[in-house]
């Protein structure tokens, strides 16, 4: 079979190792096309996720098919599809291990290759604080060090619009910290 699309890396959709957990994932997507803010997505609202998600997956398979089509024939071989998934899974593990060694530089403090639970919860109140501080940098247009519910709405407003453009892009949409 000659269909580029087929090439995927099923952990960017499915391996919680790789960043959030793919129910958040999916409730990000969902709050992006809810535009009405009902909870549910109606008939426009789905039209216009499942429009977005045809339009990604075809950046997707065009960004794949430019990187790995040897002969440039538009199609991919069996071995131009086999050094597609090779290089993608290489590169999925050298994000991971990088992440992995960034982690235990900064966070074990005790210097034993391992983070403990004491430090992981370190690890998640430093990235908590840090966050926060993030979305008050860009968000708190008056400065006085909260988010109003204007600004939370202009926040999620932003992170909405990135969500969806990312999606079209064919991209795997970002974390957002939930406030």
């Amino acid at each position: 079979m000659n269909d580029p699309s087929e090439v995927n890396d099923p952990s960017e959709v499915n391996d919680p190792s790789e960043g959030e957990r793919p129910e958040r994932r999916h409730q990000r997507v969902l709050n992006a096309y809810d535009l009405d803010r009902d909870g549910s997505l109606n008939d426009q609202e789905q039209s216009m996720l499942a429009n977005d998600l045809v339009i990604g997956c075809e950046a997707h398979r065009e960004r794949i098919i430019e990187a790995f089509d040897a002969d440039d024939d538009g199609l991919l071989s069996e071995e131009e599809r086999a050094l597609a998934q090779e290089s993608i899974d290489a590169e999925r593990m050298a994000r991971r291990e990088l992440r992995r060694v960034e982690r235990l530089e900064s966070f074990d403090l005790d210097g034993d290759g391992e983070l403990s639970e004491a430090e992981r919860e370190a690890a998640r109140e430093f990235h908590q604080v840090q966050r926060e501080a993030e979305r008050l940098e860009s968000f708190d247009l008056d400065g006085d060090g909260e988010l109003s519910e204007e600004e939370i709405t202009a926040m999620r407003d932003t992170h909405a619009e990135e969500t969806r453009e990312r999606i079209r892009q064919g991209e795997r949409p970002r974390h957002h910290p939930r406030r």
